[in-house]
């Protein structure tokens, strides 16, 4: 007897006596014997039973069939489990519930995501990602003990960054570090302690025995206000590992930068083209502010 069957089906037979079954390629798909079933699995659509008079019927297995087991479906991951993930735990995972892996693990609400060992959330909406990282409310911690751990907004990406007692702060590098608000710095073991400033660190050598610090300063932030009357400015400090300035300056932008500028004297030449202000697509947009 052949049927036309559902090639990738689980199929179960009762038989009364002994029934072969064989796909259409000739390769034996096991045999059933009069009070044992057989459970197979369709490997193409024409099937052929050596008795006529088997009943064949489809199966909707919850569990998966692997090397003659049966392996059960978890609603969610459990450690050390064998079995598959069922359809439903992935979706409460990815869209019901915060997701939290890692031994001591642990989040503090449903919008959280925690993935690392002792890794943890301490306000909604955290992300932390790496052996011992932390994240506070709205927050990215990223790296081993990463943490953006004391205010809300801060992004930390990298072994032992860290956005301390800051709201929209940023610290990318290892070790890279920040105390202030609204302040990014990049670089390995760069360390930030203003606000309205972008530092970017770097280092003579694997050595790390000179640092050059090369600060993008806000206007009206303190430092602009201490150096250059509160317009916007550079500065640059070369240190030594050891804290002693080797070499330092600032610089207002408006000396540095006067080319299109809106605020150029009126040229005596009428026939002369108007000033082209420096304005990027979309810079004079308003702001919309992320609420705290």
């Amino acid at each position: 007897m052949e049927k036309l069957l559902v090639k990738g089906t689980w199929y179960t037979v009762t038989t009364g006596s002994t029934c072969d079954v064989v796909d259409a390629k000739g390769r034996p798909l096991g045999t059933a014997e009069a009070g044992k079933q057989l459970t197979f699995k369709a490997s193409t659509e024409r099937i052929t039973f050596s008795d006529d008079a088997a009943e064949v019927q489809s199966e909707n297995f919850n569990f998966a069939h692997v090397a003659g087991a049966n392996v059960g479906f978890d609603s969610v991951p459990v450690s050390g489990s064998g079995n598959a993930v069922s359809s439903g735990g992935l979706y409460n995972i990815l869209y019901g519930s915060a997701v939290t892996l890692g031994q001591g693990a642990g989040n503090s609400s449903v919008y959280d995501v925690v993935i690392g060992r002792e890794a943890y959330t301490t306000a909604s909406g955290g992300v932390a990602i790496g052996y011992l990282a932390v994240a506070a409310q709205n927050s990215v911690a990223v790296g081993y003990n990463a943490r953006s751990s004391m205010a809300g907004w801060g992004v930390s990406l990298g072994a032992g960054a860290t956005v301390g007692g800051t709201n929209f702060s940023v610290a990318i590098g290892s070790a890279a570090s920040t105390t202030k608000s609204s302040s990014q710095v990049i670089g390995n073991s760069t360390a930030l302690k203003n606000a309205g400033v972008t530092l970017i660190g770097t280092w003579d050598s694997i050595d790390r025995t000179v640092q050059t610090l090369f600060y993008i300063i806000a206007a009206g932030s303190e430092l602009a206000v201490k150096y250059e009357g509160g317009e916007a400015c550079l500065g640059y400090v070369v240190k030594e590992s050891s804290g002693n300035v080797l070499a330092c300056g600032t610089r207002k932008l408006s000396e540095l930068l006067t080319s299109n500028t809106a605020f150029a004297p009126a040229a005596l030449d009428l026939d002369a083209p108007a000033p082209q202000p420096f304005l990027p697509n979309g810079v004079t947009e308003p702001i919309e502010l992320e609420k705290v």
